[in-house]
């Protein structure tokens, strides 16, 4: 319990009080992930694309917002040493990764609430699909932590402008390349690819539950790959943390 404790209050230290000084940020972080990729899946697709859309809009939230709070704590802490602080006390290294990617999930909530609710009115949701989509969306938020903090952690001598580039990049590509705001089947033969990258298969998962997409073994494999990825990942964090040396 005491990991959970801890990681909660991290997690509000490092959000609420951004929160308070600029609530403008969740306005913009609505136009990020739902407004401007919306706005493309309408011009170029139409509105019978609006739902894989409203799809892409409620999974990719949390990632990739996980993935720039990733890069951020290392930035900002360059700054203020905040993890130093942390690490005069008896914090464990899960507790404070798990606050810090708490804090990107708080962000994100406005968001997938109201994407969720989106695709709820729209008939795509029952109460129970929305509490396995969510499900899905959450695995793929620890996954895309977990990487994000792993890369962080290799490019923690990095510059705050090349790590802020290598970050941006990966987010672009995993939230905006891959079958996030557009079908997998898009891809064709190729389309089983999409199961091994986080967003896209919560996306695949979340498609399926809501009937934009038949539930197959493409369903099935972007679950297995999840759990397992999100298994590994969490692991090799673990395994790697450098919490009393850095």
């Amino acid at each position: 319990m005491k990991l959970f404790s801890d990681a909660w209050t991290i997690a509000k230290m490092k959000s609420i009080p951004d929160l308070k000084r600029n609530p403008l940020t969740l306005a913009i972080l609505l136009l990020l992930t739902g407004g401007m990729p919306l706005t493309f899946v309408y011009m170029f697709g139409g509105a019978a694309n609006l739902p894989n859309g409203l799809v892409g809009a409620f999974v990719s939230s949390a990632p990739a917002l996980a993935l720039f709070a990733s890069a951020q704590d290392i930035n900002f802490d360059n700054f203020t040493k905040l993890r130093q602080i942390f690490v005069s006390k008896p914090i464990r290294p899960m507790s404070y990764v798990l606050g810090a990617s708490l804090s990107s999930l708080l962000y994100s909530a406005p968001g997938v609430i109201l994407f969720g609710a989106l695709l709820m009115q729209r008939g795509l949701f029952t109460p129970a699909s929305a509490v396995v989509a969510v499900g899905a969306m959450l695995l793929g938020w620890v996954v895309v932590s977990s990487m994000g903090f792993i890369i962080s952690g290799y490019l923690i001598n990095a510059s705050p402008y090349s790590m802020n580039a290598i970050i941006n990049l990966l987010a672009f590509g995993l939230a905006y390349i891959t079958p996030v705001y557009y079908p997998a089947s898009s891809l064709g033969s190729l389309a089983w690819i999409s199961a091994f990258l986080p967003i896209s298969a919560a996306a695949n998962i979340v498609r399926s539950l809501g009937g934009i997409a038949p539930m197959g073994s493409l369903t099935a494999m972007s679950w297995a790959a999840l759990v397992i990825e999100g298994a590994l990942f969490s692991l090799v964090f673990v395994a790697r943390s450098k919490w009393r040396e850095s």
